[in-house]
Parts: C-alpha cells; sequence; structure tokens
C-alpha cells in the first residue's frame, strides 16, 4: 500500500492505495479533528461523512470535484452534516441513523452543536432529504454497489 499527503487550505488529505480502490481521509483541522472520507476506484467516488463545520465544507468539495469522477453516492452515520453542498448527489443512511437523526442522539448533538460553536457549525444536516425521504436505508447497500457498476458500464461506453 502507498499513502500520500495532500496539504489544502485548511485540512489535508492522506490518500491510501490500495490497487483498484483508493481511500481518501479527509483530516478538517477543525475544532473536532474530524475526518470525512471518499472511497475511489477507476471511474468513481463514494463519499463517507461530511465535516461538520462550514469553513471545511467548500474545500471538501472542491477536492471532491477536483478528483474528476462520478459521484455514485454519500453515506451518513455520526457526521450527517454537509447539507449545504453536492445536493445532487444521492444520500444513504442506516434506519436507525435517519431515526436518529430526527428525534434521536444525533439531532440532539447537531442541537447542541450548534449552541457550543454558533454560526460555525454546519446544522443543515440533510433536513430536505429527510422530509423528502431521498435518503436510501444502507441496509439496501445493493442499490449502491448496483450503482456503481452501472456507472462503471455507462463510463465504458463513452
Amino acid at each position: 500500500m502507498e499513502s500520500k499527503r495532500i496539504d489544502l487550505k485548511k485540512g489535508f488529505v492522506e490518500v491510501y492505495d490500495f490497487g483498484e480502490i483508493k481511500l481518501h481521509s479527509y483530516q478538517t483541522n477543525d475544532l473536532m479533528y474530524d475526518e470525512s472520507y471518499i472511497l475511489e476506484n477507476k471511474d468513481n467516488v463514494l463519499l463517507v461523512e461530511f465535516p461538520a463545520f462550514y469553513g471545511n465544507l467548500g474545500e471538501f468539495e472542491e477536492y471532491v470535484k477536483g478528483l474528476n469522477k462520478n459521484i455514485v453516492g454519500k453515506v451518513f452515520s455520526d457526521h450527517p452534516n454537509g447539507g449545504t453542498i453536492l445536493k445532487d448527489v444521492k444520500g444513504y443512511a442506516s434506519e436507525g441513523t435517519i431515526k436518529s437523526m430526527k428525534e434521536g442522539t444525533i439531532g440532539g448533538l447537531v442541537n447542541g452543536f450548534e449552541t457550543a460553536f454558533g454560526g460555525t457549525f454546519a446544522k443543515e444536516y440533510l433536513q430536505e432529504e429527510l422530509k423528502n425521504k431521498s435518503i436510501t436505508r444502507v441496509e439496501d447497500i445493493k442499490t449502491i454497489s448496483d450503482s456503481i457498476k452501472e456507472s462503471n458500464l455507462q463510463n465504458k461506453d463513452k
């Protein structure tokens, strides 16, 4: 496995190359030292978690778009932030995460962080997607792999 570090304006990315798959670990350097992940193959990327602060969202989005790959989805677990970027990308979360975003600990944490960090915390965590039920349950993970396979086939035809 090879790895390299890419310094960005605020944070940095560690890229781990496993051959057919690369893992990009975006280190935010924010107040919570969060990480966001990008899984990359030859044609596509899958996003896992988003930065929690506005100051990182633009940098993360710019980095992702700079990879020039088809974005097949975004997966959320404990960091459902990022509702202001990449809105056209399909979101995925487990049933428990969806429930927790609406009425559980994740919703409570987001509210608490908004109070603690004020206007710097990215509080828009996919509320529209939740309202419109456009987040798919991760339990239906076949949807993600089918999307990747379909994207690969479409890219081969180009």
